[in-house]
């Protein structure tokens, strides 16, 4: 009876220990679980915080591209917006040069066929007329193609005059300064018609349409936003007189 009550407890030891140990098994298993998960609720948010700073850098490294390229193209634009405006007035001021050359050669033509006048005892009023206007012309001419080419002033020559005219007067100017005083020297009857002086007269209108399409190039409309127009009218002019011929180079 002692040998069985002894068996009994020490069975229920056993199983009072092995229950015990099961309950801490399961106890540590918990545990380790929980702190498991804490690791990874804990890398979790490390992740996301890491992927958050990832993401602003991208932003902060994006918008200063996309800012750099913005102010590039705005550069551009504000440079192109200039170089417009500034053909814009080349062209302007190209047109203006085109405009006077033709009415320059309209009244270099006259003058020349003025020297072919038949003189009669009825038109010399007339003819005084149309001399006096031809020169008025001519004179308004000059001082127009200064606002355009300007003299030379490289030496000492006119430095008393008005700054207009201190200088070298321009190659383009001299055929209307020499279509000036020739017209100014016909006397009525004697020296008309003057078949000289005509041909005189042709020879400076041809030399003004050679310097002044050098100035301008033949091709100065399709070149014209890229034509330099720093017009010089081709340099120094020459000493003339009202018997003065044209040269025969420019």
């Amino acid at each position: 009876m002692l040998a069985t009550n002894k068996m009994g407890a020490y069975c229920h030891f056993r199983w009072s220990y092995a229950q015990s140990m099961k309950v801490a098994i399961e106890m540590n298993a918990i545990q380790w679980t929980e702190v498991a998960i804490a690791a990874a609720q804990a890398l979790i948010a490390f992740s996301l915080v890491s992927l958050t700073f990832v993401i602003h850098r991208r932003e902060v490294r994006l918008n200063k591209e996309w800012k750099a390229r913005e102010d590039a193209w705005k550069s551009r634009e504000t440079e192109l917006t200039r170089e417009i405006h500034s053909n814009q007035v080349q062209l302007q001021r190209l047109l203006k040069v085109h405009e006077w050359g033709h009415e320059c050669i309209s009244t270099l033509s006259e003058a020349d066929h003025l020297c072919l006048f038949a003189p009669n005892e009825r038109n010399q009023l007339e003819f005084a007329k149309y001399r006096v206007e031809l020169l008025r012309r001519l004179s308004a001419l000059v001082d127009q193609g200064r606002m355009f080419f300007e003299n030379d002033k490289s030496g000492d020559y006119g430095s008393s005059k008005l700054p207009a005219y201190q200088g070298l007067r321009p190659k383009v100017l001299d055929p209307l300064v020499a279509a000036y005083l020739a017209i100014k020297a016909l006397d009525f009857p004697d020296s008309l018609p003057d078949e000289s002086r005509n041909q005189q007269l042709i020879g400076w209108r041809r030399y003004f349409v050679s310097v002044l399409q050098k100035e301008l190039n033949p091709e100065w409309i399709r070149k014209a936003a890229h034509y330099n127009t720093q017009l010089t009218g081709g340099g120094p002019g020459n000493s003339i007189d009202e018997n003065s011929n044209a040269p025969s180079s420019i």
